[in-house]
């Protein structure tokens, strides 16, 4: 029994970054996928969207900001580490598999709105029409 718990939580902690390369560098694919952040962003999609020298200043800006990301990133593979450690003692204890559970969610939900906040900032910085042209 005891295997078989160890055996689902890796399989899970796995499937959690295997599903989607991106993923391996950013746990939320929301950021990552976004074909407006990414057009907005990638330099040669901005010229075609006739991105302004004030909107690519405000972008550049946009892009510089990953403060902590690394540092999220880090915790979130540390914490599912500790996940995959704890479960592979012969007396699994419960309550530190739960807190390194919760320690990981966590930081994969600051992830997710901090990518959220950005898709939301690179919109309100293009015209509709941008947007969907980017799209």
């Amino acid at each position: 029994m005891k295997c078989m718990i160890a055996v689902c939580a890796a399989a899970l902690a796995f499937a959690a970054t295997a599903q989607d390369p991106t993923m391996r560098r950013n746990p939320n694919p929301a950021g990552a996928i976004n074909p407006v952040v990414r057009a907005a962003l990638n330099p040669k999609l901005a010229e075609k969207l006739g991105i302004t020298e004030e909107q690519s200043a405000k972008l550049k800006a946009l892009n510089a900001e990953k403060d902590g990301q690394k540092e999220l990133n880090e915790r979130i593979r540390k914490g599912m580490e500790r996940q995959a450690e704890l479960l592979k003692a012969d007396k699994v204890d419960e309550a530190a598999v739960m807190a390194a559970l919760d320690e990981v969610w966590e930081a994969r939900k600051e992830v997710a709105k901090r990518q959220t906040k950005r898709i939301i900032a690179v919109k309100s910085i293009l015209t509709p029409e941008q947007i969907a042209k980017a799209r």
